[in-house]
């Protein structure tokens, strides 16, 4: 199915460049949310037992990818596409991506917080929210502690937190992450935005 249907806004000159691609992503898109209503649940940290080799030789494959991963997998991806094409290549003109926007078939939060120092590479608009995405996972933490001291700072953190995947792997407390709850990111954290203290 094209992206642009009947009774919609024309779209501007040089959106023909970015429409191909964007009709791939949007059959991706479909399957993935076809796939969601199956859900799949998928792991978000290693595990900290070593198995046995036998095991391990069964499971050649990975761990399978939650639907939701993979829904902000396309999302990130054709975000991305259309704004390296007008920042980086200059392929399309300004009326192209804010079109795009207007119509809904980039991420319009996503694509301002790129434009902000150390959020270049941000993953997902809810790993950038102070909040958001750390109140999934503290959530989840919160349950998993022990200790009942360490989950009652989880909660107290949770409402200023960031998402895990926007801390720098040298500065993780938790060395068995694996990705992020939220959009299954490994890491999206930004070195350029931080200043270095010489």
């Amino acid at each position: 199915m094209p992206i642009i249907r009947p009774g919609m806004k024309k779209p501007p000159p040089g959106f023909e460049v970015v429409n191909d691609r964007l009709e791939e992503l949007e059959e991706k898109m479909k399957i993935a949310i076809q796939v969601e209503s199956n859900g799949v649940v998928g792991r978000t940290t290693q595990s900290r037992r070593k198995r046995p080799r036998e095991e391990d030789e069964e499971e050649e494959g990975e761990a399978p990818i939650p639907p939701l991963w993979q829904i902000a997998l396309i999302n990130h991806e054709r975000t991305r596409y259309v704004y390296d094409c007008f920042v980086k290549e200059r392929s399309i003109p300004l009326e192209v991506l804010k079109y795009c926007e207007e119509m809904h078939f980039i991420d319009g939060g996503l694509l301002r917080r790129w434009r902000l120092p150390g959020y270049e590479k941000l993953c997902c608009t809810a790993c950038g929210t102070p909040g958001a995405a750390a109140l999934a996972s503290s959530t989840i933490a919160r349950f998993s502690h022990r200790n009942k001291e360490e989950g009652k700072s989880a909660k107290a953190q949770s409402e200023t937190a960031v998402c895990i995947c926007r801390v720098p792997p040298e500065q993780r407390r938790d060395k068995s992450f694996y990705a992020c709850s939220v959009c299954g990111c490994k890491g999206c954290a930004s070195s350029s935005g931080v200043i270095e203290k010489s």
